[in-house]
């Protein structure tokens, strides 16, 4: 189980870098066509898409608390 959790760990940790090494290279190729505030907005985007899928049932248990402090959130 440890041995498990170590190569987790390990792949987890190769996967976060090459994400990052990813946008990186990506950012820099594009730019000149992208204006940053946008760029970073389609980031943002992007990711929170991957993420919906896994997050959409906790999302919606929390939604009374998402309501009641949504200019928090805002």
């Amino acid at each position: 189980m440890t041995k498990h959790k170590t190569l987790t760990g390990i792949g987890l940790a190769v996967l976060a870098t090459l994400i990052w090494s990813g946008n990186f290279i990506v950012a820099r190729g594009i730019i000149h066509k992208i204006p940053p505030v946008s760029l970073a907005f389609w980031r943002w985007a992007l990711a929170t898409l991957i993420l919906l899928p896994f997050a959409w049932k906790y999302f919606i248990t929390e939604l009374v608390v998402i309501r009641s402090h949504f200019l928090f959130f805002l």
